[in-house]
């Protein structure tokens, strides 16, 4: 056992912000106070892993600290790992039901996770200790932004005002309140003024896409631009540029910035999977991944480029790690299926039964309407008064069309509530009628309910499609269609508008085609696994199309 005054000497040390010293004096030391000190020092030193770890074993050796509690949260936040930080926070909590900043950091975690009722609560119970306690107010706006709420998230900033915080932060909010209103002309001139006050990577991606959808290509480019001279904001920069289906420029901005490091390999990466140059790719993505074993975005690259070149065990194996470490991440299914086509074709036949996993209904008639058309008619009415942009959104599926800026679980309109309502009966049929194995992706996160996680409205212009994709936060996925123009032969022979399941977003060997095709009609909701790749056929008939998708999530 180490002796106290060790521990006392490490204190000193740390509160003068001497880490490397309190390592050095808690060598080998196992007593969950020393272990605490280390995992803190560890933290503070950046090393998010060793202090995730550390503070782990002190957490076990001593389960009824509140504060170590807290702390092992803010590490597990850190790696990465937001599900742990939550449970933390929630320990932390329980230990101390007064403890404000672990109610804060408790509501910070489950907006992460996009709890929001759960963060909510929390922010709400912080205040109610302390009315006074900035970041939870803060906070509380940022759920309430984050919801569509953004006359409550204006009341809460307001507050903060009126109390002399008129930072960059609080313009920024306010900013997304402008968006949340609709008001997008507003809203990039206070996302402007927050993001030259204090650039960071969420203003840069939040006003780069306001302007984006706002269809202003001189501005958005000048942001990039100058984005790249800004540290850390280079290969954020580039990437929305590779988003905005300009693969060529991102790769010319790449080689002109001279940026390195993982953040840029992973970009070139991603930009080459884009332009179909699977070895640049792989070389590229290695590279990120030699600094940064666990980056997403590296590993998401490798695994595409080891697809396009028919090595299905190789990402298999590269895989592992992520579906280990975010199993319910369905990025990583959908690419461990893809995987599992080339290499198992057996066991993707398990994976994914499209007969029994791809299913077809009509919508109930809502209640208080005569007939699905007379709903669809009133639907599309209170959809199309929720379209303030011009262009889809940045990082989406869409190509040619536009989609709803706020979650439609947050409209207040009769006819969308009435539809919300009405999804209940075809999602239950779904779900009881589901006959998969236990350890199924599916059946193995089935409760005895369900929520609509998100639900939006994408309408798509003549020439319009979604490049394949999939839904990584979901369980269950969907598309309704509220109005489909009427097909005629020539249409219906080239599957115009039709969506198409189990083709992934780029060019495999051997080539990986359409497992299924669905051809849409009015009133028409399809229920499939979120993990699925799905697109559409573009289509050039009719004025446009109009669906309202939405996610499901256990209960």
């Amino acid at each position: 056992m180490i002796a106290r005054p060790s521990v006392a000497a490490a204190q000193r040390a740390f509160q003068r912000g001497a880490y490397h010293e309190v390592l050095t004096l808690l060598a080998g030391a196992t007593s969950a106070e020393a272990l605490h000190l280390v995992g803190l020092a560890q933290r503070r030193l950046g090393d998010v892993d060793s202090a995730y770890e550390t503070l782990s074993k002190a957490a076990v050796a001593q389960p009824n600290d509140p504060a170590l509690a807290r702390n092992l949260g803010l590490a597990a936040r850190s790696a990465g790992d937001i599900d742990a930080a939550l449970a933390a926070f929630e320990r932390a909590t329980e230990l101390a039901p007064s403890f404000v900043a672990a109610w804060q950091s408790r509501g910070r975690a489950a907006l992460d996770l996009e709890r929001f009722d759960t963060a909510e609560q929390a922010f709400v119970k912080a205040l109610k200790l302390d009315s006074g306690h900035v970041s939870s107010r803060y906070g509380l706006a940022c759920v309430y932004v984050e919801t569509g709420r953004a006359a409550d998230a204006r009341r809460e900033l307001g507050v903060l005002q009126r109390a002399g915080r008129n930072d960059a932060s609080i313009e920024f909010m306010l900013g997304r309140c402008e968006l949340a209103a609709g008001d997008v002309d507003a809203a990039i001139v206070r996302l402007t003024r927050a993001h030259h006050a204090e650039p960071s990577e969420l203003s840069l991606k939040t006003l780069a896409e306001a302007l984006w959808m706002n269809d202003m290509p001189e501005r958005f480019e000048q942001l990039i631009d100058a984005a790249l001279a800004q540290p850390g904001l280079g290969a954020p920069a580039i990437d929305l540029a590779r988003q905005a289906d300009n693969p060529q420029l991102a790769l010319a901005m790449l080689d002109r910035s001279g940026l390195v490091g993982a953040d840029a390999d992973a970009v070139r990466a991603l930009t080459h999977i884009d332009i179909g140059a699977a070895d640049d790719a792989e070389s590229a993505a290695r590279a990120a991944l030699a600094a940064d074993p666990t980056h997403r975005a590296a590993v998401a690259a490798l695994v595409s480029a080891l697809l396009m070149q028919g090595r299905g065990e190789s990402a298999l194996d590269t895989l592992a790690p992520m579906r280990a470490r975010e199993p319910l991440n369905q990025n990583w299914l959908a690419y461990e299926a893809t995987a599992l086509r080339i290499a198992k074709p057996d066991a993707y036949a398990t994976l994914l039964d499209h007969g029994r996993l791809v299913r077809e209904f009509e919508l109930p008639v809502p209640a208080g309407f005569a007939s699905l058309d007379a709903f669809n008619t009133a639907l599309l009415t209170a959809l199309d008064q929720e379209r303030p942009y011009r262009r889809r959104p940045l990082a989406q599926s869409l190509r040619g069309g536009n989609q709803t800026q706020n979650d439609l679980k947050r409209m207040t309109a009769p006819v969308v509530r009435a539809y919300l309502a009405a999804l209940r009966t075809p999602v239950a049929t779904y779900l009881e009628e589901l006959d998969v194995a236990a350890n199924h992706p599916l059946a193995s996160r089935r409760t005895d309910d369900f929520r609509i996680a998100e639900c939006w409205s994408v309408e798509l212009e003549p020439g319009g499609y979604h490049v394949s994709h999939v839904h990584p936060r979901g369980w269950l996925s969907s598309a309704y269609y509220a109005y489909v123009p009427r097909p005629t032969a020539d249409s219906r022979e080239r599957r115009e508008g039709w969506i198409k399941f189990g083709e992934p977003p780029f060019a495999t060997i051997p080539d990986l085609p359409p497992d299924q095709w669905i051809e849409p009609r009015a009133g028409l909701l399809v229920l499939f696994p979120s993990f699925l790749w799905h697109g559409t056929a573009p289509f050039a008939t009719g004025a446009r199309r109009v669906t309202a998708p939405f996610d499901i999530l256990p209960a």
